[in-house]
C-alpha cells in the first residue's frame, strides 16, 4: 500500500511529505566565516537527525537492555519555529542582522528528509565604549578611599572589553563583575543598571553601567544558633571575619565553606540583618551538628591488580570536644576477579585525629597511627606507621598538604626476586646479587618521609569535565639517619587538561606525568655492590607505569623494565623453577602522556560516552650506579598504545571499560613469563621464546575520577 502524500505549508513554501516522514540529516551551511558553532546552534532547535550510533543501536535493539533508536520525525511547522528560535538566539548573541533560512530535500518516497539550515551571521555588535556612572550623577562613585582602586580596576575592564562582541551573556557577566566588586567592599546591597546605546548602522554599542552603591556597612554582632555540644566561639572562629570588618559577600560565602569543612557541622546558614540604611549588619550563623556515624562505605573494582576494593570510615565528629574529630578507617584490596597477572592484596587500618582551626580557619592538623599487611607484586610484608598532616584549604575543592610519615616495614617475601629466600640463583638473576639482597631485606625498612602535595586549577565539572586544567605537583624527601634506613628525594607532576568539542558531552582530554627519584646517602650502592639491594629497599617509591590510569594496554605497573617472578619448589630433591607472571623492577625516571577523545552516546543515555585514546610512556634509569645487568634494552624505550572503550558518568566519576593495544611491545610484552624463564634456564635468548600476539591487547575496567 502506498501512503498518501500530504502537503504541509511552511510560510510561502509547500513541502509534500509522507505522514510518517523522518529527518535523515541536518546540515549547517554558513555564508562566510562564522562565530557560533553547529554544536551551539543544535541545542536551540527541536528538529533532530540520527547520529552516528543510531545504526549500531538499531542493530542491537533486539537485546533486552538495548532500547531502539529514538525516532526523528519531520514536522515543517517545527522547522519554521526552529528558524525563529535561531534568529532570536543570534540576536541574543550580538548578531542583530543574522539571516536564517532553510532548504529541504526528500527521497522518492518522501519519507526521508534532508534539512539544510542556511545562515548568514552578518556583522556583530561590538563594544565601542564602556562607562561607570554614579546613580546620583556625582563624578565619584563610592568613598574617596576607594576611588583610586575603582578607577584602576575599571581601566583594566575597559581594555579587556572594548572591541569585544556584545551579547546578553557578556552583559550579564559585566553586571555580575561590577556587583561583586562593590559587594566585597562593604556595599553588599549595591544595584547595577546597564544601559546600552546601540548604533545599528555602525554595529557599535556604547555601554553605561549605572551604579547605586547604597550605604557602606560593616559586620555587627555575630550570633550562633543550633549548637549544643560546642561553644559559639568554635563556630565564629571558623568564619574568618569579625565584628567591625567591612561587610563582604565573599566573606560570607567563605565563612560558610569554612564552617562546613569541620566534620561536626552537617549544615550551615549565614543570614545578614539590618535594613537598607543600616551601617552595621548583624550576622546569624545557624548550624546543624552531626553525630558519630559511618561517613563512608565505598566499594570499587579495577581489573589491574586491586580487583574488588573498598573503604569503611567511622567518624566521631566531636571526640574530645572543640569540634575535634576521630576517624577510624579500614581500607582493603582483595585482588578478587582481577584480570591482570598480579593480584595486589592489601589491608590497612588507621586512626586519624583531626584538629580544625590551627591558627587559621583554612589550616587543620591530622595525626594518628596505622597498620598494614600487603601481598602484591612488590612484596609480602607487614608495616606500622605514624603520620601527621597539615592541610591548607584554598577552597572547597583544592588544598595543599604537608605530611610526615614514619614507617617500619618487615618484608616476608620480596616478589621482584622470586626465590631469593630459598637461595635459588637462576638465569638472569645472579647478576642482581641475590644473596646480599636476601640478607638485606631481612632487616626492617624504615622510612622517615616528608611529603608536600597539592592540586591547583579548575574544572567546569569535576565528575564529567569538558573544560579546564588541573595540575598536581608532588614533592617528597626523607630524613637522614638515624631516623630512616632509606634516603631519597622524589618529584612528580601530573597535568590534565580538557577542551570542549562540538556536541553537548564531547571533549578531548590531554594528560601527562613526569617523575624522578633521586637516591642519596645510604641508598647509594657501594662501589662494586649490586644496585638490586638498594632498589629493592626503594621499591615502594621507585617509578613504574602501565594500567588503567596512564598507559592502557599494559598491565598494572608493567610498562618498562621487568623480570619473571620465579617460584621455586623442591620435588624429590630437585629444585623446580616456575613463573606465571612478570614483575616490574622499578626505575628512577618516568614520563607518560595520553590524549583521549570523548564522544557522548545519547542513544544509550545522557551519561554514556565512547572514547578513543593514544597513550605513551617510558620508564628508565639514567644513573649508571643503578643499572641492572640483564634488563633488556627494549624495555627501556618509549612504548605506545592505542585503543578505545565506553564510559558511564556517575556522581563520583566514570565507570570505564578500555581495550588497549600495544603498538611497539618489548620482547617480554608478547611472551609468557613461563616461556621466558624456560629460555633463560636453557641459556637461550628470551627472544627465541614463542610469541603470543594476544598479549598485545589489554583490558581495563575501573571506577573513579580519571585525572
Amino acid at each position: 500500500m502506498v501512503a498518501a502524500l500530504h502537503p504541509r505549508s511552511v510560510g510561502a513554501e509547500t513541502i509534500r511529505v509522507a505522514p510518517d516522514a523522518e529527518v535523515r540529516s541536518i546540515r549547517w551551511q554558513f555564508s562566510g566565516p562564522h562565530k557560533l558553532s553547529p554544536s551551539d546552534l543544535a541545542g536551540q532547535i527541536a528538529t533532530t537527525a540520527p547520529g552516528s550510533f543510531d545504526a549500531i543501536q538499531g542493530a542491537f535493539a533486539w537485546l533486552p537492555l538495548v532500547p531502539p533508536p529514538d525516532p526523528h520525525p519531520f514536522d515543517p511547522v517545527v522547522l519554521q519555529q526552529d528558524v525563529v528560535r535561531l534568529r532570536r538566539h543570534y540576536r541574543r548573541q550580538g548578531f542583530p542582522a543574522a539571516n536564517v533560512d532553510y532548504a529541504v530535500k526528500t527521497d522518492r518516497s518522501r519519507r526521508k528528509v534532508s534539512v539544510t539550515l542556511k545562515i548568514d551571521e552578518g556583522t556583530p555588535l561590538l563594544l565601542r565604549s564602556v562607562k561607570l556612572t554614579a546613580s546620583d550623577g556625582s563624578p565619584q562613585i563610592g568613598p574617596p578611599d576607594l576611588n583610586e582602586e575603582i578607577q584602576a580596576e575599571w581601566r583594566k575592564a575597559e581594555q579587556r572589553l572594548i572591541g569585544q562582541r556584545f551579547s546578553e551573556q557578556q552583559l550579564a557577566s559585566i553586571q555580575s563583575g561590577i556587583d561583586k566588586f562593590f559587594a566585597d567592599r562593604g556595599f553588599i546591597r549595591s544595584k547595577i543598571e546597564p544601559r546600552a546605546a546601540i548604533d545599528s548602522i555602525a554595529g557599535r554599542v556604547d555601554l553605561d553601567c549605572i551604579v547605586d552603591t547604597g550605604v557602606r556597612a560593616r559586620f555587627g554582632d555575630i550570633q550562633v544558633a543550633g549548637n549544643s555540644r560546642v561553644a559559639p566561639r568554635i563556630v565564629t572562629r571558623e568564619l574568618g571575619f569579625s565584628n567591625g570588618d567591612w561587610a563582604s559577600r565573599s566573606a560570607l560565602d567563605n565563612g560558610r565553606a569554612n564552617v562546613l569543612s569541620v566534620q561536626l557541622f552537617r549544615s550551615a546558614r549565614l543570614e545578614v540583618g539590618g535594613d537598607s540604611t543600616a551601617t552595621t549588619l548583624p550576622v546569624v550563623t545557624t548550624v546543624r551538628e552531626d553525630r558519630p556515624r559511618f561517613t563512608a562505605l565505598d566499594a570499587g573494582y579495577a581489573t589491574d591488580g586491586a580487583g574488588v576494593s573498598g573503604q569503611v570510615r567511622w567518624t566521631h565528629p566531636n571526640f574530645t570536644g572543640d569540634a575535634r574529630s576521630l576517624n577510624a578507617i579500614v581500607l582493603f584490596q582483595t585482588g578478587w576477579w582481577a584480570t591482570s597477572d598480579t593480584k595486589d592484596r592489601l589491608f590497612r587500618t588507621a586512626l586519624v585525629m583531626n584538629q580544625p582551626f590551627l591558627y587559621a580557619p583554612a589550616l587543620s592538623l591530622g595525626f594518628g597511627p596505622s597498620i598494614e599487611a600487603r601481598d602484591g607484586n612488590i612484596d609480602r610484608s607487614k608495616a606500622w606507621s605514624v603520620q601527621s598532616t597539615l592541610v591548607w584549604r584554598f577552597n572547597t575543592l583544592q588544598s595543599a598538604a604537608l605530611r610526615y610519615e614514619y614507617t617500619h616495614r618487615v618484608v616476608d617475601e620480596p616478589r621482584s626476586v622470586g626465590g631469593a629466600d630459598s637461595g635459588v640463583l637462576w638465569g638472569i638473576l645472579p647478576a642482581l646479587g641475590l644473596p646480599a639482597l636476601a640478607d638485606s631485606l631481612r632487616q626492617p625498612i624504615v622510612t622517615s618521609l616528608f611529603n608536600l602535595t597539592t592540586s591547583v586549577g579548575k574544572l567546569d565539572n569535576i565528575a564529567r569535565p569538558q573544560h579546564g586544567l588541573i595540575l598536581k605537583p608532588n614533592l617528597s624527601i626523607t630524613a637522614p639517619p638515624p631516623w630512616g634506613s632509606v634516603e631519597f628525594g622524589r618529584a612528580d607532576l601530573q597535568a590534565t587538561a580538557f577542551a570542549p568539542l562540538p556536541g553537548r558531552s564531547n571533549a578531548v582530554m590531554f594528560r601527562g606525568n613526569l617523575g624522578g627519584l633521586w637516591p642519596f646517602g645510604q641508598s647509594i650502592p657501594s662501589p662494586g655492590e649490586s644496585p638490586a639491594v638498594e632498589l629493592a629497599r626503594l621499591r615502594d617509591f621507585s617509578l613504574t607505569a602501565g594500567g588503567a590510569s596512564d598507559v592502557r594496554g599494559y598491565g598494572n605497573r608493567l610498562l618498562g623494565p621487568k623480570i619473571p617472578k620465579v617460584n621455586a619448589t623442591v620435588t624429590a630433591g630437585d629444585t623446580i623453577l616456575s613463573s606465571d607472571q612478570f614483575v616490574e623492577t622499578g626505575a628512577l625516571r618516568r614520563w607518560t602522556a595520553s590524549v583521549e577523545l570523548r564522544l557522548g552516546v545519547k542513544q544509550l543515555g545522557p551519561n554514556v560516552y565512547a572514547h578513543l585514546f593514544g597513550d605513551a610512556g617510558r620508564v628508565w634509569t639514567s644513573d649508571p650506579r643503578f643499572a641492572l645487568r640483564g634488563i633488556r634494552d627494549d624495555d627501556l624505550i618509549a612504548h605506545f598504545t592505542t585503543g578505545g572503550g565506553l564510559g558511564y558518568y556517575t556522581p563520583v566519576g566514570a565507570i570505564r571499560f578500555d581495550l588497549g593495544y600495544k603498538l611497539n611491545p618489548s620482547t617480554y610484552d608478547v611472551r609468557h613469563a613461563s616461556d621466558v624463564l624456560a629460555a633463560l634456564e636453557a641459556g637461550r635468548d628470551p627472544a627465541t621464546a614463542p610469541v603470543d600476539h594476544w598479549l598485545r591487547y589489554g583490558l581495563h575496567l575501573s571506577l573513579g575520577l580519571y585525572f
